[in-house]
C-alpha cells in the first residue's frame, strides 16, 4: 500500500515548478485537506510550463505570524544564500516568489 503512494509524491515532487507542498491527485481526490485551514486552492505550477490546480499548504502566513518586517526580502536574501541560482532553477524561485505575493496580505517590494 505505501510503495504507490510513496510513488506517486516522489513523481510530483519532481514536477513541480515552485518550492512549496500540493496535494497530489490521490490525496485531493480524497480531499484530505477539507477542513484545514492552511490549505489554499492554488494553480502550482509543474515542469513544462503546465498548471495543476490542487489545494497548497500557505506557508505565508508563518512570516505574517512572525510579524517579520519585509518577508520578502529574507526569502529573497535565504534564495541567494543557497548558492547559484542556475538557468535549469530559476523558474521555481520566480514561480515561488508569485505564489508568496499572490498571498501575503501586505504587499512589499523588493527583490
Amino acid at each position: 500500500m505505501i510503495g504507490p503512494a510513496v510513488d506517486e509524491a516522489a513523481a510530483w515532487h519532481e514536477n513541480a515548478e515552485w518550492f512549496g507542498c500540493i496535494l497530489s491527485p490521490s490525496a485531493l481526490l480524497l480531499n484530505v485537506h477539507k477542513d484545514l485551514n492552511a490549505w489554499v486552492e492554488y494553480e502550482a505550477p509543474v515542469k513544462k510550463g503546465g498548471k495543476y490546480l490542487t489545494g497548497c499548504i500557505n506557508w505565508i502566513d508563518t512570516f505574517q505570524e512572525r510579524n517579520e518586517k519585509n518577508p520578502r526580502e529574507k526569502i529573497c536574501v535565504n534564495f541567494t544564500n543557497m548558492g547559484s541560482i542556475i538557468p535549469e532553477i530559476s523558474q521555481k524561485y520566480t514561480n515561488t516568489l508569485r505564489f508568496f505575493d499572490k498571498f501575503l496580505k501586505e504587499k512589499t517590494t523588493v527583490c
